[in-house]
């Protein structure tokens, strides 16, 4: 409720205020300075060019009168029409040419050397027999013999001595020692048994060789299998940080024991060497010699290329 009254309170407030100010305010205009004139605002005069200006512009514009008959033109058909032109008549060619003096021959000759008679060329008489084309069904003709070639040639009157080719004469000395007989050879006989031109016993040399055969198959079986195992053993060294290659020799007993290993070619890193070896230890024991590889120890050659994988 109280809140109303001072809404109420504060708007006539806010009228009387307004009513007494626009009550204060002035009721007269503010006058400004003149010179003396009767005017109220004073004005400059217009020049001359300005004002010939003004009655330019204001002057009305002259109309120009239009005409009442439409101008002729002309049919566009008919103009492209080509004119009429009447030629003369051409003259005709033959009353030209009927027209020239008819000139004498006597007037038209000229005295000009004639040439020379050509030379009269032999003439051969051809037989009738050869213009005729022969058969081809009958048989060719029989040529004759000629009659430039003579039936049989003059016999000479002697005939040529024969030449007789001279052989060289032996040398002195070359017969000497085709007269003197060579000395003999002792005959020899080849050792063994067998009856054969060459040395050894009955049977013994197929054994040998196929038995040598043997042996070297089976010992590239075997050292294929050690090889194998000590590829499986390698480890590459940490401090290494090439690849390299060591070549080694291994002596390994039947039983398939290590007996020795040996570098005989460095890689150049000490550290590979050692893996090298290393790892031909760890792969021992080793697989026993195949039956009928026959000895004690054996000695294989092998490369180890160690690299990092």
């Amino acid at each position: 409720m109280s809140r109303g009254i001072e809404i109420a309170v504060f708007v006539a407030l806010a009228l009387s205020i307004h009513v007494m100010l626009f009550g204060l305010r002035p009721t007269g205009g503010v006058e400004a300075g003149g010179v003396d004139g009767d005017a109220t605002i004073s004005i400059e005069g217009a020049t001359s060019a300005i004002t010939e200006m003004v009655e330019q512009w204001e002057r009305p514009v002259p109309q120009i009168p239009q005409p009442t008959n439409a101008p002729f033109l002309p049919d566009p058909l008919e103009s492209l029409q080509p004119p009429n032109l009447e030629l003369p008549e051409a003259p005709r060619a033959d009353l030209k040419i009927a027209a020239l003096p008819t000139l004498e021959p006597d007037e038209l000759s000229l005295d000009i050397p004639q040439p020379p008679p050509p030379p009269t060329e032999p003439q051969f008489e051809v037989e009738e027999a050869a213009t005729q084309q022969p058969d081809p069904l009958s048989p060719p003709p029989k040529r004759g013999l000629s009659e430039l070639a003579p039936e049989s040639s003059p016999r000479p009157s002697e005939r040529p001595e024969r030449r007789v080719k001279k052989e060289p004469e032996p040398q002195p000395e070359a017969a000497e020692k085709a007269d003197q007989p060579s000395a003999g050879r002792a005959a020899q006989k080849a050792a063994g048994t067998g009856g054969g031109a060459q040395a050894g016993n009955s049977g013994s040399a197929q054994t040998t060789t196929a038995s040598t055969g043997k042996q070297k198959e089976l010992e590239a079986i075997w050292g294929a299998k050690i090889r194998s195992r000590i590829e499986r053993a390698k480890r590459y060294p940490r401090g290494a940080r090439e690849p390299g290659q060591v070549s080694l020799t291994i002596s390994i007993g039947s039983d398939g024991r290590l007996l020795a290993v040996n570098v005989v070619r460095s890689s150049g890193n000490l550290e590979l060497d050692q893996a090298a070896v290393a790892a031909v230890r760890r792969a021992s024991r080793f697989p026993a010699a195949p039956r009928g590889l026959a000895g004690d120890s054996f000695t294989f050659s092998l490369s180890v290329m160690l690299q990092r994988n």
